[in-house]
C-alpha cells in the first residue's frame, strides 16, 4: 500500500493550521499518511503540538525562526530521511487548503501507473474566484516573460498596479462566465504540463531517488519554476490531474495586499529564477 507524507509549512496562520492538521488525520487512509507540521511562526502552538504528540504518525516542529516555504519543507524532509526510506509520495503544501484526503491519496495511487511522474498538479480551485489555478504554467514561459516579472516585481507601485489589474481581470471574467450558458464539463484526463501551483507540490519518491531536492535559491516564491525545471532535468514529468478537487483559501500566509516585504521576496525570486533557468547561458539567447 502506498504511503504519503504531508509536509505543511505555516507562518502565523493558527486557525488554518489546526483545521488542516485535523482534516489530514481524519481520513480512513490515516494509517498510510504521515503529517509533518513545520511552524515558522514566532510563537509555538502548544495546543496543536500536544495534540499531535499523541498521534503516532504526526509530528510538530516549531523552528523558532522563519525558514521560508521550502526552507521549512527541507527541515521536515531531513526528519523524514532520518526515519529511513522515504514514502511513495511527499506532499509539500500550505495550510490554507481544504480537500478530501482519501480521494487525494487515491488519485496519487492511480498515478503510480503513469510513466515517469515526478510531480503532480491537482485541480486547485480558488475560493475567491471559483477558478482552477492549476497548472501554474501549462507550458514553459519565455525568457522575455520571466524578464518582465523581474521588472514588475522590482518597483512596488508597479507591482501594486499589476495586482490590481489582475484582480479586476479575474473578477470581471468570473461575472461574465456566470452570464453565459453552462459550458461542457471539463475533461478529467491526466495531461503533462510544465509547472504545478506552489500551494501544493505532490512529489514522487522517484523524484528524490533520482537526486531531486527541495533546494531553492529564494526565501519565498518561485518554487513552481524550480520544481518544474528540476523535474525535467531528472527526465521525469509534471502532470495535471483534475480528478480530485482541492479548495484553496487564497494566501492565508502572505495576504492579498502585497507589503513591501512580500514585494521584495517576489523580486528576489523572479531574479533568481530568471538568472538560474532563463538567462543567456540556459536559453542560448
Amino acid at each position: 500500500m502506498s504511503e504519503v507524507a504531508f509536509i505543511c509549512v505555516a507562518y502565523e496562520t493558527l486557525q488554518h493550521l489546526r483545521s488542516f492538521a485535523e482534516q489530514i488525520l481524519q481520513g480512513s487512509t490515516a494509517s498510510r499518511v504521515q503529517l509533518l507540521v513545520v511552524d515558522n511562526s514566532a510563537k509555538a502552538d502548544a495546543t496543536l503540538a500536544e495534540k499531535l504528540q499523541s498521534r503516532p504518525r504526526a509530528r510538530y516542529f516549531h523552528t523558532g525562526q522563519n525558514l521560508g516555504y521550502f526552507g521549512g519543507a527541507r527541515f521536515a524532509l531531513e526528519r523524514l530521511r532520518e526515519q529511513g526510506d522515504l514514502p511513495d509520495w511527499i506532499v509539500v503544501c500550505n495550510v490554507d487548503l481544504r480537500f478530501a484526503v482519501d480521494e487525494f491519496v487515491a488519485s496519487l495511487v492511480r498515478l503510480e501507473s503513469y510513466p515517469s511522474v515526478g510531480a503532480v498538479a491537482p485541480r486547485l480551485v480558488s475560493q475567491a474566484t471559483g477558478q482552477n489555478m492549476n497548472p501554474f504554467f501549462r507550458f514553459r514561459p519565455s525568457s522575455s516573460r520571466m524578464g518582465f516579472y523581474c521588472v514588475v516585481f522590482k518597483f512596488y507601485p508597479v507591482l501594486q498596479f499589476y495586482h490590481w489589474l489582475g484582480h479586476w481581470y479575474h473578477t470581471l471574467g468570473t461575472k461574465l462566465r456566470r452570464t453565459r450558458p453552462a459550458a461542457a464539463a471539463p475533461s478529467l484526463a491526466v495531461e503533462e504540463v510544465y509547472a504545478p501551483h506552489g500551494a501544493l507540490f505532490a512529489l514522487s519518491r522517484e523524484y528524490f531517488r533520482r537526486g531531486g531536492t527541495l533546494e531553492h535559491g529564494a526565501f519565498l516564491f518561485g518554487e513552481e519554476i524550480t520544481i518544474a525545471e528540476r523535474v525535467q532535468e531528472l527526465g521525469l514529468k509534471t502532470v495535471f490531474d483534475p480528478s480530485c478537487r482541492i479548495d484553496h483559501l487564497d494566501s492565508a500566509s502572505t495576504a492579498h495586499v502585497r507589503s513591501r516585504r512580500i514585494a521584495k521576496y517576489m523580486h528576489e525570486a523572479a531574479t533568481f529564477c530568471f538568472a538560474s533557468y532563463f538567462g543567456k547561458r540556459r536559453s542560448g539567447g
